[in-house]
């Protein structure tokens, strides 16, 4: 599974979130607001995500734990 994440609240400007689409429609899950991205690797990390289980809504809070390799 490939993952997009950054920092800020939102990545998509636009009323439809069209970029936030394109995201999720082409393999990717989306993750927003995440912390500290810059001290995983690009790839090679296993990320642990834990998460309530909502219903209904276009998103919600979750906790992301990078588990990377040792170099």
């Amino acid at each position: 599974m490939l993952l997009h994440g950054h920092g800020p609240l939102d990545a998509d400007s636009m009323p439809t979130l069209v970029a936030e689409d394109w995201l999720m429609n082409n393999g990717y899950m989306h993750a927003e607001g995440v912390a500290n991205l810059n001290q995983v690797p690009t790839t090679g990390a296993l990320i642990a995500i834990g998460f309530p289980r909502w219903q209904g809504g276009t998103g919600g809070v979750a906790s992301f734990t990078a588990i990377c390799p040792a170099d």
